[in-house]
């Protein structure tokens, strides 16, 4: 009898292991959970908007490597990940003013560089684990031991302690003053949101931001005697951004309605608050802008005290957000650039195999104008199947916004031609960042995890989930390669993984 007991134990115990394995392993990154309920936001001034604002903040917090998403939500809010990405909601990026985006996103940027959002993460798979373990003592499935692990760890994610909130709201206010913005209306960001929510911290409905304590009014009034304090010893503003003339070559006029303003995107992106395309933003509305993003399906989860309201969801869902102004700060007069797009033969699967597929091939020739440096940069996106090569030909398919390899859904990326500039923005943006031409001459060597590879391909070396290079393939045998560096590290390190960049 007693082995018997003793056998039921250890098969429970055998059972619970596998169970609580499966619920941590399963439970949702925050962000791509957010992303999959409500989707991204593609829409180009909104976007341009946070990239122009947030990289001018973590320029001046020391941070070159936040990225920045917004998803398509109503409700006021702001989060941050410790592997550096930080979103915010629709709302918030259309609702609040410039001085007062700057400190929210100031504030989550903060949370990373301190550790804040790393040490909050655990806390939330302490909370995973806890949840699967109820879930599982009580009976639950595979399923609810899933559930119970992502509505336990959401409930402990986004409630940071009072002395982390502490500093990162003193974070917010240095660097906002550090990038140009008014350290005063950082009172105001936390007055809308009172003013929206109330000062209970408990109603704030989804993770992160304000989803916590000291209380939303203390957090006000110490925000403006702060403000008067770091006023009177003004911290030292960080330099001007390098103002980028663009101009598209007259061959590749089809692609007017969209070049410049996700150029100009992508640059604030990778250009970490140092580059800035002159004017902001093209006169012409493109076209992705329109193109709604439909949100992926998932069970809605019970995150924080606040119960799901459809009414209020969809009421707020119903609410016009307002029009997107981007305030572009002053810039220096850096480089001009000029951007051809080229259909070009596609490169062959080995030497006796016919071309096939689809190719584009961005040239982009810059000129630095103080030290009369010039250069041109190459880059090309190719695809096995045969598919429209003009992004003005795939903008009409929603699904063009999902496609490209390093799982962005932002803009038209998922076009042969958007892709294209990606690669031609990051290579540039190193350019620019390093005050001259980068030496990338030097061939590299690497192994491919399988022989799906061709010629022309790129390579994109992944460390730490993070892509630290892109490489050209130029000579390949089975799974061995030889290639050039676009942009990036020309160093491997072990645990580095390397990734056909596909289409």
């Amino acid at each position: 009898m007693r082995q018997c007991v003793t056998m039921q134990v250890r098969v429970f115990l055998l059972g619970l292991t596998a169970l609580l394995a499966l619920a941590v392993g399963g439970a949702q990154d925050p962000g791509l959970m957010m992303e999959q309920r409500y989707g991204l936001n593609p829409d180009f001034a909104a976007n341009m908007r946070v990239e122009i604002i947030g990289q001018r903040v973590a320029l001046a917090a020391g941070m070159p490597h936040i990225q920045y998403a917004i998803i398509n939500q109503q409700d006021l809010n702001a989060f941050a990940l410790p592997d550096g990405r930080v979103y915010i909601t629709s709302r918030m990026a259309h609702d609040v003013s410039d001085d007062e985006l700057a400190f929210v996103l100031g504030h989550e940027v903060t949370h990373i560089k301190e550790g804040h959002a790393k040490r909050q993460q655990q806390r939330a798979t302490g909370g995973a684990l806890l949840g699967a373990v109820l879930v599982a003592v009580f009976g639950g499935g595979m399923n609810d031991v899933r559930l119970g692990a992502d509505i336990a760890g959401g409930l402990t994610f986004g409630h940071y302690s009072r002395k982390d909130e502490r500093k990162a709201d003193a974070g917010g206010l240095q660097w906002m003053t550090r990038a140009g913005y008014d350290p005063h209306q950082a009172a105001a960001a936390m007055q809308r949101l009172i003013d929206k929510y109330g000062a209970g911290d408990a109603k704030i409905p989804i993770l992160g931001w304000f989803a916590t304590h000291p209380n939303t009014n203390d957090r006000r009034n110490d925000l403006q005697k702060d403000a008067e304090k770091i006023l009177k010893a003004p911290p030292a503003q960080v330099a001007a951004p390098l103002g980028i003339q663009f101009t598209l070559d007259p061959r590749s006029a089809d692609a007017a309605g969209w070049a410049h303003n996700y150029f100009s995107l992508a640059m604030a992106a990778y250009g970490n608050g140092k580059a800035l395309v002159i004017p902001v933003l093209d006169p012409v509305p493109a076209p992705a802008t329109v193109i709604p993003v439909a949100a992926a399906p998932i069970a809605a989860l019970a995150l924080g005290n606040q119960a799901n309201d459809p009414q209020k969801e969809k009421d707020d869902k119903d609410t016009p957000l307002p029009a997107v102004t981007v305030n572009a700060p002053d810039a220096l007069p850096g480089y001009t650039v000029t951007l051809l797009f080229e259909q070009i033969p596609p490169m062959r699967l080995a030497a006796l195999e016919p071309a096939q597929g689809t190719a584009v091939r961005a040239t982009l020739c810059w000129t630095e104008l103080k030290g009369g440096f010039s250069g041109v940069i190459v880059a090309t996106v190719q695809t096995a199947g045969n598919m429209p090569w003009k992004a003005t030909e795939q903008l009409t398919d929603p699904a063009a916004l999902n496609m490209l390899s390093d799982g962005k859904a932002l803009h038209i990326e998922g076009t042969l031609e958007g892709a294209a500039v990606r690669r031609i923005a990051r290579a540039f943006a190193e350019i620019v960042k390093a005050g001259g031409p980068v030496n990338h001459s030097a061939p590299v060597t690497l192994k491919l995890p399988d022989e799906k590879a061709r010629l022309g391909d790129y390579v994109g070396v992944f460390r730490d989930g993070k892509l630290v290079s892109e490489v050209a393939i130029d000579q390949l045998k089975s799974k061995d390669v030889t290639g050039t560096v676009l942009w990036g590290t020309h160093i491997w390190k072990k645990g580095d993984k390397f990734v056909v960049m596909e289409m």
